[in-house]
Parts: C-alpha cells; structure tokens; sequence
C-alpha cells in the first residue's frame, strides 16, 4: 500500500516537472506566501489567480493577480474552463521571491 501511495506522489511530481520541462527559471512571486495553504483539496493562490478563465492572456490590471495561464486550466466535466489538477501544487514551478 505505502509504494502506491509513493509511486503516485512520484507520477504526479514528474509530471508537474515535464509539463514545465521548456521553463527556464522557476518564476518568482512577487508576495509572501507564507501560511497560504496548498493542498490538492484547498489552494489560496487560486482565489486570485484563477478567479476566472476570461482573464487569461490579458494584461492584469492595477491591483489585480495576475491569471494564471491557458496551460494551467482544463475543461471540465461540465464543460466550463477549471483549474487543471496537476498544477495544483504551484510551489512545484514557483517560488516567493523573497526567500532569496
């Protein structure tokens, strides 16, 4: 039971890993992140960063998060754009810029 467990935490890292395999640098972020819950049941960055579909690819305006991008959504079941499940550990690709 404890390899399955393992082997699926493993399949999952990699993949977050080949999916941003073309990225150069891990992208900073530009706020503390520092007791900002993320767990695959509860994400905080997704409050503001992926509070809608419609802002991708747009410039963020003044005050706002910037959207998460067209790769990181999916459609769903109901056919509406969503937060795709592999990307929902964002500390895999990204970092706080403060720490350093």
């Amino acid at each position: 039971m404890m390899t399955k467990k393992i082997g699926a935490a493993a399949f999952v890292l990699l993949a977050a890993f080949a999916v941003n395999a073309g990225a150069a640098t891990n992208v900073l972020i530009p706020h503390d992140t520092k007791g900002m819950e993320i767990t695959k049941d509860k994400n905080m960055c997704l409050m503001c960063h992926a509070d809608s579909y419609k802002r991708v690819g747009q410039p963020a305006k003044k005050g706002t998060a910037t959207a998460m991008p067209a790769d990181h959504w999916m459609k769903g079941k109901n056919g509406a754009m969503e937060p795709a499940p592999i990307r929902y550990n964002c500390s895999v690709c990204h970092s706080p810029a403060n720490n350093y």
